[in-house]
């Protein structure tokens, strides 16, 4: 039995001195202010600081935002469960999510968790990295980092003017999204979500997950996802509503908002995967973030493999700051211009900027259709337009290359941090091509493998390509290694170039890139006499 000082305990009844009801008054009462005081601090917690359902959001040296105690562990090959468990434990984390197609794991640290001090989370997450990535086991240890949807902020335009301006109609005289085996490209969007009852989407969806939740279906509570998904594939001459870029493509809906409306790395990465795994042809993520994590990484790379093109929103900042995952290598990252194709205010730029687009549309909302702006409008139109590509048989390592050697030059002659290559031209890309291949490189002299009679040689190719015509400016000649002047002449595709040689073997490497960025290299040798 508990025993209060100046409180007797008897066998049958009890008896309590005054002091005693006193003093056990006092400690009620106290308990209770306590209970009162612990109560507001629980409904009282803000971004920033730990408890509560709320995920605690720090910032980095560098400013961007990660949840806090998390990081995301990629591993340098596939670990077997007890070495990663010993791993973990050795920081004390525990396991939140595995994530086995880029080896990763989400772990969280408790401690870190429950520190009220900023700055000692920073320093013991910080310190707990360090530790992770010191073991030759694990490839990189990072923040959970957030990405958010590269968000809306431009007033409304007239409807759709942005399909106009792209020439879309064109290139639907030429593809419309159903493949050369007559099954449509599958277009997936990585974002908020879908509204899955959406007379203008409802029919175009093959299928969807709630990422953060599985439990849950992909409905769109914030709007964000619809209108990108509209943008992209939303149902084409149905006689209602608004025309999608790629009028036959399909759509893979990977919700990556969780129920707090926060947007993590860890999500982005499993949606990736997903939606590489369901058969997207094209993968468009209008989210944005600062820093870089290898598993989004790495998630990405594996999409390419597989033959996936990823387009991504360049962000929102009106800043040259990368942001992610648009700033990956292997991602179309796409900036937003402006009706009268000026640079929108708030589009990102940079040397890591691919291209860009309009940045306003009138597209699916939730329960109807509205018009919003931003980056997050610019990437769906150019996924969308990927998507005609790969229709029309476009390889996908090609389809960048194709975007971007057809794009409407703006500001200083060829690419520039402002624009990238270009503003997107779905038109050019997709209309203006016949079906065909790369330029060919024939009929060279000397001919392979021979001894010539003289070290003074005349080096000669015809070198053609049968739906652009061909400049000098398309071609690079090397000989021995080095670059090499030469005549072309386009009405016979003749090149000739006259050269002094040193006796023995010559190599000669040709190589030739049409205007649709399509290259061939042609490289053949030879024996010079003494």
């Amino acid at each position: 039995m508990a025993r209060f000082p100046g409180s007797r305990s008897f066998s049958g009844t009890s008896h309590q001195s005054n002091s005693g009801n006193r003093t056990r008054l006092l400690l009620a009462l106290g308990l209770s202010l306590l209970f009162a005081a612990l109560l507001a601090l629980s409904m009282g917690r803000a971004e920033g600081q730990p408890g509560g359902d709320e995920p605690t959001v720090d910032t980095d040296r560098s400013g961007a935002r990660y949840v806090s105690g998390e990081l995301i562990v990629t591993y340098e090959e596939p670990v077997p469960e007890s070495p990663a468990r010993a791993l973990t434990e050795e920081v004390g984390a525990t396991v939140e999510k595995t994530l086995p197609a880029v080896d990763s794991q989400l772990i969280q640290i408790p401690e870190v968790v429950e520190e009220p001090d900023a700055a000692e989370r920073e320093r013991l997450l910080e310190e707990a990295r360090q530790e992770l990535e010191a073991d030759p086991a694990v490839r990189s240890a990072d923040y959970n980092y957030l990405r958010q949807p590269a968000a809306p902020n431009d007033p409304l335009y007239p409807k759709q003017w942005s399909l106009a301006k792209i020439a879309a109609p064109v290139a639907w005289r030429e593809s419309t999204g159903l493949g050369l085996s007559g099954e449509a490209v599958r277009i997936a969007v990585v974002d908020t979500g879908a509204d899955l009852d959406h007379p203008d989407l409802a029919g175009k969806i093959s299928a969807s997950k709630n990422i953060p939740n599985p439990t849950l279906d992909a409905d769109d509570k914030s709007g964000h996802g619809t209108h990108v998904a509209g943008i992209a594939a939303a149902g084409t001459n149905n006689g209602q509503g608004v025309a999608g870029v790629c009028p036959e493509c399909t759509l893979l809906v990977a919700k990556v908002e969780d129920t707090r409306g926060y947007i993590t790395v860890a999500s982005v990465t499993e949606a990736i995967n997903w939606s590489t795994d369901n058969g997207a042809g094209v993968i468009n993520a209008s989210l944005s973030g600062a820093g870089a994590a290898e598993s989004e990484r790495l998630a990405i790379a594996r999409a390419v493999e597989a033959g996936v093109v990823v387009v991504a929103a360049a962000g929102n900042e009106g800043s040259n700051v990368k942001t992610y995952p648009a700033a990956y290598a292997d991602v179309i990252s796409v900036g937003a211009t402006t009706r009268d194709d000026r640079r929108a205010s708030y589009s990102n730029y940079g040397g890591w900027l691919d291209l860009v687009a309009p940045g306003e549309a009138h597209s699916t909302i939730p329960g109807g259709y509205g018009t919003k702006s931003g980056t997050s409008m610019a990437s769906p139109t150019v996924a969308g337009v990927a998507g005609l590509l790969l229709a029309q048989g476009t390889a996908p390592r090609e389809v960048e290359s194709r975007l971007a050697a057809t794009t409407v030059d703006l500001g200083p002659k060829g690419r520039d941090n402002t624009f990238g290559s270009g503003r997107l031209d779905a038109g050019a890309a997709v209309g203006a091509r016949p079906r065909n291949t790369h330029p060919v490189v024939t009929n060279v002299s000397p001919k392979p493998g021979t001894k010539t009679k003289s070290r003074t040689v005349y080096l000669r190719a015809t070198v053609r390509d049968g739906q652009t015509n061909l400049a000098k400016s398309n071609i690079t000649l090397f000989v021995n290694g080095k670059k090499q002047n030469f005549a072309y002449t386009r009405s016979t595709d003749r090149l000739v170039r006259k050269v002094k040689l040193k006796p023995g073997r010559n190599q000669v490497k040709i190589v030739a890139r049409d205007g649709w960025g399509l290259s061939t290299t042609r490289t053949w040798s030879f024996r010079t006499p003494r």
